[in-house]
């Protein structure tokens, strides 16, 4: 006769996990990053616009936009137009410039130095300005070479002084009476305000 013992069947053991709140944080985190890029840039975003300069000057990516000292773009990308006699810049502007990127809008690249910004104006870097203009709305600009004259925020009279330096004003300037100087006196514009 055999023996035979009925043995019980094992039983699984059945752990209820407690639910935890903090497994929803990454999704959470990824749901309010998401809602500020949608807000950021497609509310207040304007949108992107190519300019075309002769050279770059020392811009670069994420070089600043500005208009009147305020910033309201960012350049993105910067390339080599393909008949290679362009730099192609991608710039992304601010919504509130929507109403400015017109035909007759103008951009050049202002360079650090101390003409407008003092020791701030050389720490600055490089960087791109505007001057809104009139005429349809385009998002393809040509920028130039140098600033044009921008009318004052102010009211009154603009006045435009040019001079050029004669033979005899350019010896004087070379030696005075504490020395002399070099003499690399060229034509100069310079913009004074009237009250």
């Amino acid at each position: 006769m055999s023996d035979y013992r009925e043995e019980e069947a094992p039983r699984a053991r059945v752990h209820l996990a407690k639910w935890s709140p903090w497994v929803w944080i990454v999704p959470a985190i990824a749901l309010f990053f998401a809602g500020f890029l949608i807000v950021r840039y497609g509310f207040f975003g304007g949108g992107d616009i190519t300019v075309r300069f002769a050279d770059a000057r020392g811009l670069d990516r994420y070089s600043p936009v500005r208009f009147r000292g305020a910033k309201v773009g960012t350049v993105q990308k910067i390339t080599i137009a393909e008949d290679l006699g362009q730099v192609v810049v991608r710039i992304s502007m601010d919504a509130s410039m929507d109403h400015a990127l017109n035909k007759g809008t103008k951009f050049w690249i202002v360079e650090p130095g101390l003409e407008g910004g003092g020791v701030g104006g050389l720490l600055s870097g490089t960087s791109i300005a505007i001057a809104p203009g009139r005429g349809e709305q385009t998002s393809e600009f040509v920028g130039q070479e140098y600033a044009p004259v921008l009318t004052p925020a102010e009211k009154g009279k603009t006045v435009i002084l040019e001079a050029r330096a004669s033979a005899r004003s350019r010896s004087a300037r070379r030696c005075s009476s504490t020395g002399c100087a070099s003499a690399a006196s060229s034509d100069r514009t310079t913009t004074r305000r009237a009250a």
